[in-house]
Order: C-alpha cells, then sequence, then structure tokens
C-alpha cells in the first residue's frame, strides 16, 4: 500500500501501510482507530474515534497524523498485532524506522489498542513505549510512557485498566 508522506510540504508516495506526517515542531500523535465486528461497520464508532482523537490533540497542540485503522479486527486475539494489520504496520515502521520518534499513539480508549490478557497487554504497551511511542488514551485524558513502566501508581493504573478491558472482552465472549 502506497501512503502520502510530505517532504518540504510536497506530498510523496512511501510503500507501507501508515501515514507519515510532515515534520513539524509538534511532536507527531498518530490516531490509531479499531473496532472489532464487522457490524461495528454500520455504526458510529469510526466516526467517533477520528473526532475524538483529533480533537485531543488539537487541544494539547500534538500534530495529528494516522497511524490507520483495524475495521472489525479483534483486539482480544491481537490479530491486529499481525504485520498486514494498521497496528502491526504501524510497530513494524517504527522498528524500522521509518516513522520517527519520539511520538505519541491515540486511541480512543486503551481497550482500542488491545483486549489480551493484561500480561500480553503489557508487554505490547511495554514495547511500545521502548520504541520511544507513548501511548495516549483520549478518554482517560493520559499518556502512557516511560513513567508509566517504573513508577508504581501509574504503572498500577494502566494494569488495572488492560485488565479490565480484558475482563469485558471475556464477558462478551461468554454472551
Amino acid at each position: 500500500v502506497f501512503v502520502q508522506q510530505y517532504t518540504n510540504r510536497q506530498p510523496i508516495w512511501v510503500e507501507h501501510n501508515v501515514r507519515l506526517c510532515h515534520p513539524a515542531v509538534m511532536l507527531n500523535a498518530y490516531s490509531y482507530v479499531r473496532f472489532s465486528s464487522q457490524l461495528q461497520k454500520l455504526s458510529d464508532s469510526k466516526r467517533r474515534q477520528i473526532s475524538r482523537t483529533k480533537k485531543w490533540c488539537r487541544e494539547k497542540k500534538y500534530n495529528y497524523c494516522e497511524a490507520g485503522e483495524d475495521l472489525g479486527v479483534s483486539g482480544s486475539t491481537g490479530k491486529n498485532l499481525d504485520d498486514t494489520k494498521a497496528l502491526g504496520a504501524f510497530i513494524k515502521s517504527v522498528e524500522e524506522k521509518k516513522i520517527k520518534t519520539p511520538c505519541i499513539l491515540v486511541v480512543e480508549s486503551l481497550d482500542r489498542l488491545t483486549r489480551l490478557e493484561v500480561d500480553k497487554a503489557h508487554d505490547l504497551c511495554k514495547k511500545l513505549i521502548r520504541l520511544g511511542v507513548s501511548i495516549a488514551s483520549v478518554e482517560d485524558d493520559e499518556i502512557f510512557d516511560e513513567k508509566s513502566l517504573t513508577d508504581i501508581f501509574p504503572l498500577l493504573m494502566l494494569l488495572v485498566r488492560l485488565n479490565t478491558y480484558n475482563e469485558y472482552a471475556k464477558k462478551l465472549g461468554n454472551r
């Protein structure tokens, strides 16, 4: 997939799944949109997530970018982490230095990122943060960064939220 990248304010196309942003003084914040079921394509979820992450970036003075969308892809199974999916492609682009760090991955809520079991979800967060990608939850108005891995209260807050989303996913699966 070719995506648009800006160099000297001129668009060029780059081969991968993540839209890169115009280099600016502001930190780049990459919006990631995900929902689980194909049925949700008929809902307002995509528009709402984009609107909320754009507003958050504008208010916080971050450069809004798009990390991509995983529409109809479960966050409970980890399928969104595959290189062929938007989140997996984003991570790969960061690892390959196609996306400059530090940057922020912005989600409406942490459950948009993952609903994996807490240990796997925490591993994902640690991986992103150690790559130089902070994680912002618009719903919580919280940014998880290196401090979230080392200070007990931010770490506990992150773990509790990740566990809550996994437990919710389990309940949905049992219905």
